[in-house]
């Protein structure tokens, strides 16, 4: 695991700050001390300045770059909420990154059980196909997912959709990146103070 050093930009949308944009790192041209003006109350008396720019830093897995990281923030997001470890290898977190929700989820799932925990065959059997569809090159493969149709029917079971469903709604509610976790996160007010870091973390 390393650390990624990511810069968020923030919005002004009067009463509350806005989901925030992932700059891309590569961008060193930032004025890390702009700020804009934010109400402090529901009536619009009181207004005082929020700086405009975030530094916050995450684990990530070694081979992962900050560029990586922007392209696909909200499938991070959704991947660490649906338990997949990133010690598994590279290859098996590049290809649930680029699948639809369904089957990243249900592949993370199977991926995640231990297989001499597993009491059902068919699920055991499923798993080692997901492995081997993994490490098989694209064009070699028979198949676009690793999952058909009826084998997310037997890995959801009753209740499976339901239980994605309900993840994927609390993210989208919950936007902040409190989600993306583990995470350490350095205090907005302190952010110029830091500006080095993203110089090096960039660089």
């Amino acid at each position: 695991m390393k650390l990624l050093h990511i810069v968020f930009e923030y919005t002004d949308t009067g009463h509350s700050r806005s989901t925030p944009t992932i700059l891309d790192p590569k961008v060193t041209n930032w004025d890390l001390r702009r700020t804009y003006d934010i109400s402090m109350d529901q009536d619009g008396s009181h207004w005082g300045d929020e700086l405009a720019f975030e530094l916050r830093t995450f684990n990530a897995p070694d081979w992962m770059t900050n560029l990586q990281f922007v392209a696909y923030h909200i499938q991070i997001r959704h991947l660490h909420a649906y338990g997949a470890n990133w010690d598994w290898p590279q290859k098996w977190i590049e290809e649930l990154l680029q699948m639809p929700s369904e089957q990243r989820y249900f592949t993370t799932q199977l991926l995640k059980s231990v297989p001499d925990r597993m009491r059902s065959k068919i699920r055991k059997s499923i798993r080692m196909q997901i492995i081997q569809w993994m490490e098989t090159d694209p064009e070699s493969r028979d198949y676009r997912t690793p999952l058909s149709p009826r084998q997310l029917t037997i890995v959801a079971g009753p209740y499976g959709k339901r239980k994605l469903q309900a993840i994927d709604r609390s993210l989208y509610i919950n936007r902040g990146w409190s989600a993306v976790a583990p995470a350490i996160e350095k205090p907005r007010e302190s952010l110029a103070k830091h500006s080095e870091d993203i110089r090096a973390a960039v660089a």
